[in-house]
């Protein structure tokens, strides 16, 4: 069980052989490793890209590489163990990321290159990163006096463990109808197998799970049935991540007030393409009456669709993606049932797995 110890000449790791102690020690290796050349950089003597902006750079790579291993188990495994584990080690590496930039001596060093003459000379995709991590250095605080500082980073660490929690709570939530074959009109034969058997004798369990989820929304011929289903999966963990979502709220804009930005919004865009969010909204802007043209001819067909089967009646969310569906087949010819029969599901699966695993 090791990890990578250079970016060029990876280990490849066998998955087959993960467990929630695995998940643990893969990632807590990595922080040892990564936490010894991070204390190489903030003691180095020399001023040189290779003493510390390629030891810096190596360090984050070492973390980043042991996180398919470790942490996104908590995305994919099917042991709720393996599962709970990569969540605790996901925020492990959150905080070990948060804390490395509060990291006065770290910044010292790279503050110190940053203003060497090495620094002056670099081509432009080297001095592009320390630019970055100056930014960076700066976003965590560090032209702050120290109880400033203190206060940013103690917010963004609560930060990561509310969006692990709201994560959670989406990943591991659990709800679904049981049904009967008469109420799972419209769905085709081959979907109805792959479902679990419900709790009352000849039923079928359509769970919140994407692959259940989104052929139910699309083919399934009652209209509540999909209205209750959209209910649910809307709804996932609401109770247990609507205050979660308003802690997270009080806290980016206090991390945004500290550092002396107008809105959380314009500390986030900051670090993306547009810079800032009148950028954003300009965009918005030019492009929305193409969409909503487009958006309006596609409404009316649909609507059309609908008030054949539903007189009277107004067009709803959960009624979109059926009606869409049969607008495919009827205009277009496009049934996803008839498709899917030239790819099977498990060879799909595999011939993916084998893909991305040569990759």
């Amino acid at each position: 069980m090791t990890v990578p110890t250079h970016p060029d000449h990876p280990a490849v790791p066998d998955y087959s052989a993960v467990t929630a102690d695995v998940v643990e020690a893969v990632t807590k290796e990595a922080i040892r490793a990564a936490d010894a050349l991070v204390d190489a950089v903030a003691t180095a003597a020399a001023t040189s890209w290779e003493a510390i902006m390629a030891t810096l750079e190596h360090a984050t790579t070492v973390v980043s590489d042991s996180y398919g291993r470790g942490a996104f188990m908590a995305r994919v495994h099917p042991d709720p163990e393996v599962r709970e584990r990569g969540t605790a080690m996901e925020e492990l590496l959150s905080k070990w990321g948060n804390d490395l930039m509060f990291r006065s001596d770290l910044y010292a060093a790279v503050k110190r290159f940053a203003e060497s003459d090495a620094a002056a000379t670099l081509p432009a995709d080297r001095k592009r990163l320390v630019d970055f991590w100056m930014r960076d250095f700066r976003r965590a605080g560090h032209e702050l006096d120290e109880a400033a500082r203190d206060e940013l980073q103690r917010l963004q660490d609560r930060l990561i463990e509310l969006q692990v929690e709201f994560g959670r709570n989406l990943d591991e939530w659990e709800d679904h109808l049981d049904l009967t074959r008469e109420q799972m009109e419209g769905l085709p034969e081959e979907y109805i197998a792959t479902l679990r058997p419900g709790d009352a004798p000849d039923t079928h369990r359509v769970s919140m799970d994407y692959p259940e989820y989104v052929p139910f929304m699309e083919q399934a011929a009652d209209r509540d049935l999909r209205r209750r289903m959209q209910f649910k999966f809307w709804n996932r963990a609401a109770d247990e991540n609507r205050p979660l979502l308003a802690e997270a709220v009080e806290v980016r804009n206090r991390i945004a007030t500290i550092l002396g930005y107008p809105t959380w919004a314009h500390y986030a865009m900051e670090v993306k393409m547009a810079k800032e969010p009148d950028t954003v909204v300009d965009f918005y802007h030019s492009i929305s009456p193409g969409l909503e043209k487009k958006a309006a001819e596609e409404r009316e067909v649909v609507t059309e669709l609908f008030g054949r089967d539903h007189p009277g009646e107004a067009l709803s969310a959960w009624d979109w993606s059926f009606y869409h569906n049969q607008q495919k087949k009827h205009d277009y010819g496009v049934d996803a049932n008839a498709v899917a029969a030239y790819f099977p599901l498990v060879s799909v699966v595999e011939g993916m797995f084998d893909l991305t695993g040569d990759v």
